[in-house]
């Protein structure tokens, strides 16, 4: 039987806590009850309405909050006592002009730099409470990043040294039984690179000064995108965890989505953009724009922002 995992245990904290807040009482349940037993004048249930999705918006991101931060204590739980192993690869890119990148428990940073060459580093931390001291040691000693071109594909992985082809996680569990460790991504990438595909289990990403498509998504974490430009269809997602959006530019024929399951969406747009905002929150509120569709400037790409539960603020 497999062993736990702090993906596994960050996911049950993560369901465990959505739980408990239903057994809760929701801020404004009991006044909006009690009022609600009396007679009302036409308009009053709509505001009712209002004032309990707003109530439950609230505690909405304070179960969000909760989630994300118990998921960080587990891991940062486990990470105590290990034993860690940085490892390294430079290499230049050649005509490739796409990014591809899947963690299942750590953390992810991209940034922009100049030249041909992309820069790596990965933190592999081994945690002290499954295996046996020899076999954590064998576990980073046979780890090696590396960076595998697929057409104009670049392809970050972890792997054993022995096995390229298959991602330590997967290696580590059919060798020892378990795979009870994270690997933290600091990633340097040529400005020519237009292409992003990342996706994380359980830990945070940050993308910035990046130019291009983005295919962003985790299934705990939050996401940040700071000073980006954006070309292509993007999409960036999140399960449990917030997004903060910071975009710069908008090229023609270009769109954005945004969407949480739980989670808040912050997004700051540069002054000067034209663009059309389509906004929606099933349980939270919206500020800073109209709910729906709307126009800013001369219209123009799409940008959609919408969480089944949390808040959505736009800064303009």
């Amino acid at each position: 039987m497999k062993k736990n995992s702090p993906k596994m245990i960050a996911a049950l904290a993560v369901v465990s806590l959505t739980l408990l807040a239903g057994c809760t009482e929701l801020p404004g349940k009991a006044k909006v009850n009690q009022e609600s037993e009396q007679s009302q004048p036409d308009g009053v249930e709509q505001n009712l309405g209002e004032a309990v999705k707003q109530g439950l918006g609230q505690a909405a991101a304070a179960v969000t909050q909760a989630a994300q931060d118990t998921a960080d204590k587990v891991v940062a739980g486990f990470k105590e006592g290990s034993i860690t192993k940085e490892l390294q690869v430079s290499q230049t890119i050649g005509s490739a002009s796409a990014l591809s990148i899947e963690n299942s428990v750590g953390a992810i940073a991209l940034r922009a730099v100049g030249g041909d060459q992309i820069n790596v580093k990965a933190t592999v931390q081994s945690y002290k409470n499954f295996n046996s001291e020899q076999e954590r040691q064998e576990i980073l000693d046979n780890a090696e990043v590396s960076v595998q071109t697929s057409g104009d594909k670049l392809i970050i992985s972890t792997h054993a040294k022995d096995a390229p082809k298959k991602d330590l996680w997967s290696w580590a569990q059919r060798k020892y039984g378990s795979s009870d460790f994270s690997i933290d991504y600091v990633i340097e990438v040529p400005k020519s690179v237009d292409m992003y595909q990342v996706s994380n289990d359980v830990g945070e990403i940050q993308l910035s000064g990046l130019q291009g498509t983005y295919r962003v998504s985790t299934n705990v974490g939050a996401i940040h995108i700071s000073d980006a430009t954006i070309a292509g269809k993007s999409t960036i997602e999140s399960d449990t965890g917030s997004i903060t959006l910071n975009i710069a530019t908008l090229n023609e024929g270009s769109s954005l989505k945004a969407k949480t399951d739980v989670g808040a969406i912050t997004a700051t747009l540069a002054d000067g953009l034209n663009y059309s905002l389509e906004t929606a929150s099933e349980i939270g509120q919206i500020k800073g724009a109209a709910k729906g569709k709307s126009t800013v400037g001369n219209g123009g790409p799409l940008v959609s922002l919408s969480s089944d539960i949390g808040a959505i603020t736009v800064h303009k």
